[in-house]
């Protein structure tokens, strides 16, 4: 069985290349372009025999039918593929995306359970949605309890469904084939580096660029989970490749493959689509106009393998399930819809300031604390930082290269000369308007930020425009780039993949399922993850190596010093190093070594006991009746029942410890993972208490907080809510009314 899932990869490596290379082979185009384009292609290919094999319900062998052809191809191809072979550009590509599968696989073995910020859910959704086209599920099938099958598209499903439905239905291969999927965005990064920069930076740009993509949150987070906006990044970096070098040389091939890959794009994630509009919309007013009317009708024509490639979802689509639930099902849709015009310009105003200024300049510690509360000191520090590096504009190409970003993009402002391929205005604009279109189409207002959503593709051209630009820089912006790859790595990359290896919390003993209340609980939302993969019996990828996981951090630290060094032997100068060069290069690579032995004393460490350990719960229960309206008794008390085993009771009494004081994170950090563990649902109280410490300024949440405490006969923290409800609003009657009938009752 494990050769059968070896050979599998294998035909996974050869699908996704040998049909593309196949059908690219007499296209006189560069070396690089042509192997993007066959990537590219090959997935189109094994996107619509998957979902032949699932529309005509062909039998599970018809995908090893498939690999088999696609192997053919890839011989048919074997010419083409040694002139490929024989460019150096094509080589280092093929090398560089080698050193990254591997790095990603490295880190993905240290992921026993899936944490950091509030990421949750999608990680089952898409194995469901695999599941569903490789087991031909009901209709109605709905993914984690809620979703229809239309809200997302089923491009990158069904080509882990090809992955499966030869190598096994397990979850850990599921990873894999998603991890792998996800990281082809590394292509069309090099491939586009060239249009921003001459020769794409040479040597020294093509380096940095691994060193960029290896060390960012952002590319490496969203590779490993499994979800698919990686694999929308590479159809949209393509798309835009192929349509700028079809729009400068009137090529109407190029511009259909800038179609057929934004389309592939949008059956991947959604995402893509402000992408495609803003193309669109570049072609309809400024490229049409420009060229002959004769030569109009191909580039018109050029729309119609794309259109028709979208079709083959949207039609099936919307006969099965009617155009309402076709385009009215996506959460983006559905929030429109609901809001006024005014509300949803307000939701984009505020969501593109959140997305541009990071949590510390708006936010505040304090209530940053409240939501993200954890007894972990280390998830905590990673929950921080991984809400600055993913969700905003800036900072998700990098702690310190997306400041660097922003001055590359002012001095090309400035200077005409240095605008790339397609011109100083196309790409200013692409920057500029790709942001607030992106950041437009998140359905909610998230004060964390939403550039993580569908600005991802945007954000990774950034950091291709960084390293292209990287051997231009003066050299106090060169080292504080590389010190930023450093920050990135440790705090991003190795802290982020060593918590998520966290995975003995949740234990059952004689058939109890319980958590062990110690110092190394993370997030609620990382319990959930837990939680789900514990009912669901997933074998991780990282199960598989949970006895090594000191020798996977070694060899992380390791494989990125090695990897920091080779960049800095080449972006050192004079080179090779010597004197005070060498001292630098020596004095840089001590950070992550530093760093890293940290992190791994830090992360390591077993966890202590919540405290209080004693008293006992005798001692706890005297406690709270001495100190009836005590917010600190009522928590020690909701411990010691859960620990006794009296679960209900235990989240009963963290939940009047939160009442009692709307800012006790820690009462609502239990009653929440307890709820989650034992499926206790979220009580009306629980929610009262914990839209105060949400909404703390509105008189509506005090109000309701109030009638709460008064019910459970807390009278003087009932008056005091009623009274902070009044300050907040004057004019509320009713308010008022239950203040006068609170005071006369009380004694």
């Amino acid at each position: 069985m494990t050769a059968l899932r070896f050979f599998a990869l294998l035909f996974l490596l050869c699908c996704s290349i040998g049909p593309g290379l196949w059908l690219v082979r007499k296209l006189r185009w560069s070396p690089p372009e042509r192997l993007c384009a066959a990537v590219a292609a090959s997935g189109i290919v094994l996107y619509l025999t998957s979902a032949l094999i699932y529309v005509l319900r062909l039998p599970r062998f018809s995908y090893f039918v498939v690999s088999l052809a696609c192997l053919g191809f890839a011989v048919a191809a074997r010419t083409q593929a040694r002139h490929l072979l024989a460019s150096r550009e094509v080589r280092w590509a093929l090398g560089g995306f080698s050193f990254l599968l591997i790095w990603a696989l490295l880190l993905l073995a240290m992921v026993r359970s899936y944490s950091g910020g509030s990421w949750a859910g999608d990680w089952i959704e898409h194995y469901q949605r695999t599941q569903f086209f490789l087991d031909h599920q009901p209709m109605g099938t709905l993914f984690i309890g809620q979703y229809v099958l239309p809200v997302r598209p089923p491009f990158m499903n069904l080509l882990a469904a090809h992955f499966l439905g030869q190598a096994g239905e397990r979850y850990d291969l599921f990873q894999v084939a998603f991890t792998f999927l996800n990281l082809l965005a590394f292509f069309p990064c090099w491939l586009i580096a060239r249009l921003m920069v001459a020769r794409g930076g040479g040597r020294t740009g093509r380096l940095v660029l691994l060193c960029l993509l290896a060390a960012s949150p952002l590319f490496l987070q969203n590779a490993t989970f499994a979800w698919t906006k990686g694999l929308a990044n590479f159809y949209v970096i393509a798309g835009l490749w192929f349509y700028i070098r079809g729009w400068r040389k009137s090529d109407p091939l190029r511009l259909a493959a800038a179609g057929l890959a934004l389309s592939a794009g949008m059956l991947v994630h959604y995402s893509a689509v402000p992408y495609a509009i803003l193309l669109l919309l570049h072609g309809v007013f400024f490229v049409l106009p420009r060229i002959a009317p004769g030569a109009r009708r191909k580039f018109l024509a050029a729309a119609l393998p794309g259109a028709a490639l979208s079709g083959t979802w949207l039609v099936g689509s919307m006969a099965v399930y009617g155009p309402g639930v076709t385009f009215g099902s996506n959460t983006t849709a559905q929030a429109a819809g609901a809001m006024s015009p005014g509300e949803n310009i307000r939701k984009v105003a505020l969501n593109l300031f959140y997305s541009i200024a990071p949590h510390p300049l708006h936010l505040g510690f304090s209530r940053f604390s409240g939501v993200f509360f954890q007894p972990n000191g280390w998830g905590f520090f990673r929950d921080y930082y991984f809400t600055i590096v993913q969700t905003t504009l800036v900072f998700g190409m990098g702690a310190v290269g997306g400041l660097v970003v922003l001055f590359l993009l002012w001095r090309a402002a400035k200077n005409p000369a240095a605008a790339g391929a397609g011109g100083r205005r196309f790409w200013l604009g692409l920057v500029l308007l790709g942001a607030v279109l992106t950041v437009a189409t998140h359905p909610t207002v998230e004060v964390l930020g939403v550039a993580h959503v569908c600005s991802q593709a945007l954000l990774l051209l950034g950091l291709t425009f960084l390293a292209a630009s990287f051997g231009a820089l003066p050299g106090i912006l060169r080292v504080a780039v590389g010190l930023g790859c450093v920050l990135d790595f440790f705090a991003g990359i190795f802290v982020h993949f060593s918590l998520q290896q966290e995975a003995a919390a949740i234990k059952t003993v004689a058939g109890r399922r319980f958590l062990g209340l110690t110092t190394d609980l993370l997030n609620p939302q990382a319990i959930a993850n837990l939680n789900a993969k514990e009912q669901a019996g997933y074998l991780f990828w990282g199960d598989h190596f949970a006895g090594v996981f000191p020798v996977l951090q070694i060899l992380v630290l390791a494989l990125f010093c090695a990897l920091l060094f080779r960049v800095l032997r080449v972006t050192l100068k004079p080179a090779p190093p010597s004197g005070r060069s060498s001292a630098a290069l020596w004095g840089v690579l001590a950070l992550p070594l530093a760093l890293g032995a940290i992190g791994i004393a830090g992360t390591s460490a077993p966890g202590r006991d919540i405290a209080p350990r004693p008293p006992g719960l005798d001692a706890c229960i005297q406690a709270a009746q001495q100190n009836f309206d005590s917010s600190e008794a009522r928590y020690n008390l909701g411990l010691a029942l859960y620990r006794s085993g009296r679960v209900h009771d235990s989240i009963e009494q963290w939940t009047e410890a939160l009442m009692l004081q709307p800012g006790h994170a820690r009462a609502r950090y239990f009653a929440q993972i307890a709820g989650v563990v034992h499926a206790v649902p979220v009580s009306d109280d629980l929610a009262a208490a914990e839209a105060v410490q949400q909404f703390p300024n509105e008189a509506e949440a005090h109000f309701e907080l109030a009638g709460a405490l008064w019910n459970r006969r807390h009278s003087a923290p009932a008056i005091s809510e009623l009274e902070q409800a009044l300050r907040l609003k004057p004019a509320f009657p009713e308010a008022q009314a239950a203040l006068r009938s609170i005071t006369t009752q009380s004694p």
